[in-house]
């Protein structure tokens, strides 16, 4: 019943079909599958082929983690960090991402790095936590090789190491495009290397041309501001609209100041106060738009 739900969600010898795909899966809980309820809950968490459902897919995964899954222990981890289907624990996330590290968990490694990093749900211990990043970033996790490196620039459970530092963050970038907008961060802020916007800016329109949305936004930030490139508020505007439509909230804040304001834009106080509206609702919900 497992297999033929994952042929059905994947289209794998039938015709994709999602809605189908659930049913099997619901098949495949009822006769105990432990792994079907993982994927039945991340189908409730993501509405693929059924209604979003944050607290059924919570609950799911709590049986599933329950039973020893270790990836449903990561994401009722997530739930909880979040406060999706869940209330909001700070507590129980770090513990249930501690659980799927001592199982192996790479990403899992890294949020409870983090969690210890930054105190939240637990003891803070910066030594312990960057011993975790380095642990999940030899276990494959791309994103540990960033809050090393962070750990390297800033002396963060280790000895201070600028060098140290911006290697890890390049081996993060050179893997993975998704972290270039924080490196960027680090050389626009000019935290732990040098500041140099022009060089952020050149880092940004790289992830922009991979279709970031954080980089659209944090480059039309810069373009409003003409922060380490010439000023372009028409451009400024046109980035953060891309932004938005592919769902990233912040963007939304700044658009609403560029209408309000006329910047890059002719002034529209109503489609600036639906934006605010709108980010409010993002926020309140702890959701992107």
């Amino acid at each position: 019943m497992l297999l033929v739900a994952c042929c059905f969600l994947d289209g794998i010898g039938v015709v994709q079909d999602e809605t189908n795909a659930v049913a099997w899966f619901q098949k495949a809980v009822d006769a105990g599958s432990i792994t079907a309820m993982c994927l039945l809950g991340k189908c409730f968490q993501y509405g693929c082929g059924v209604r979003k459902d944050a607290a059924r897919a919570a609950a799911l995964l709590r049986r599933a983690a329950d039973a020893g899954n270790v990836g449903a222990l990561y994401d009722l981890g997530q739930c909880f960090a979040r406060g999706e289907g869940v209330a909001r624990d700070d507590t129980e996330a770090a513990q249930l991402f501690r659980r799927a590290a001592d199982a192996g968990h790479a990403v899992a490694t890294r949020c409870y790095g983090s969690c210890v990093y930054s105190h939240k749900g637990v003891a803070q211990d910066p030594v312990t936590a960057a011993h975790l990043f380095q642990k999940a970033a030899r276990m494959g996790d791309v994103h540990a090789l960033w809050y090393l490196g962070r750990c390297f620039l800033f002396g963060g459970g280790v000895d201070r190491d600028a060098v140290r530092g911006l290697q890890l963050l390049q081996q993060a970038v050179d893997l993975d495009v998704a972290a270039i907008p924080n490196l960027a961060s680090c050389f626009r802020r000019g935290a732990g290397v040098p500041r140099d916007p022009a060089h952020s800016a050149e880092l940004l329109s790289e992830a922009v041309d991979a279709g970031l949305p954080n980089a659209m936004c944090d480059l039309g930030w810069m373009l409003l501001r003409g922060e380490g490139l010439p000023q372009d508020r028409a451009r400024a505007v046109a980035l953060l609209q891309r932004a938005l439509d592919a769902s990233f909230a912040n963007a939304a804040y700044l658009l609403a100041e560029c209408f309000a304001t006329g910047c890059g834009t002719p002034k529209d106080h109503r489609h600036a106060w639906r934006l605010r509206m709108l980010m409010c609702h993002s926020h309140t919900n702890g959701l992107n738009i």
